[in-house]
């Protein structure tokens, strides 16, 4: 972490203003650092999750997902970002459930939703390129973890 003195929430605060701002490995740096201080630290691991995903590492990022849902596993936002790295990963089936689960853990999830839509319209023969429009958000996290 940054210093002694700097808590694991305050650098997850900087770790998500450095993935917010494209700056992917300072942000995978400092959730390593906060998950070596505080290996329980959930928020930090979904976040370098979500890292692994945006840097291509898949197998990476699918474990990490793992990891977050074996201590939450109501959490809709993980299910959907695991959703979409299954889909990006010709998994399809796989993402659909992961949808699936999302919504069915907050009914009125727009992301979820949309995700399921594009997955459902795509051709069951012709999968390649179905994903989220252009300049839509693949990963979201709350940049406001609740601690």
């Amino acid at each position: 972490m940054e210093s002694n003195t700097t808590s694991p929430a305050e650098t997850l605060k900087v770790a998500v203003a450095a993935y917010n701002d494209g700056n992917l490995f300072e942000a995978e740096h400092l959730c390593h650092a906060i998950l070596a201080a505080s290996p329980a630290f959930v928020e930090a691991l979904s976040l370098l999750a979500n890292i692994q995903a945006r840097l291509g590492h898949g197998n990476d990022a699918l474990a990490t997902y793992e990891q977050v849902l074996a201590v939450r596993a109501d959490d809709a936002v993980v299910f959907n970002n695991r959703g979409v790295l299954l889909q990006e990963m010709k998994r399809f089936d796989e993402a659909l459930a992961s949808y699936e689960k999302a919504i069915a853990l907050k009914p009125d999830f727009v992301d979820a939703l949309y995700n399921r839509g594009i997955h459902r319209t795509a051709s069951s023969t012709q999968r390649v390129g179905v994903g989220l429009r252009p300049g839509r958000p693949y990963y979201r996290i709350d940049s406001s973890p609740q601690f």
